[in-house]
């Protein structure tokens, strides 16, 4: 992990450019687990009860406990993005955006731009991902 002085942004970045960028896109993810979270006690509520008389019952349970493990994964994954954003949102106020937290070197524009969340440059997230 890149040492306190080491963090400090080396060039300047639109910073308000990315937090209106990673604002929208928290009320987005927000939005969407909120869609996702009705969804689920949709799905809850339409499960049929356990007197299963029927394959058809049976069918139509499984199906929705697959719909409902599906959802609570998307659920967990959004979660997850959201805690980066947040994060995302901390280094901006911190000023240390757009800073690899590997090796404390610049995370190219193009990256931000497409993955504003990023914390790795190109480089070490290869190397992140390379060793699993």
């Amino acid at each position: 992990m890149a040492t306190k002085a080491k963090v400090k942004a080396k060039r300047k970045l639109d910073l308000k450019h990315f937090e209106a960028l990673l604002k929208r896109e928290r009320e987005r993810l927000l939005e969407e687990r909120e869609r996702i979270k009705r969804r689920t006690e949709f799905v809850e509520g339409a499960v049929p009860d356990e007197s299963w008389e029927s394959e058809e019952d049976s069918a139509d349970l499984s199906a929705s406990m697959l719909e409902k493990e599906i959802a609570l994964s998307v659920e967990d994954d959004l979660e997850e993005m959201i805690e980066a954003v947040d994060k995302a949102l901390v280094k901006i106020r911190d000023k240390t955006y757009g800073v690899c937290d590997i090796c404390g070197g610049d995370i190219a524009v193009a990256r931000l731009e497409a993955i504003p969340w990023a914390t790795l440059c190109v480089n070490c997230k290869s190397l992140v991902e390379s060793i699993g």
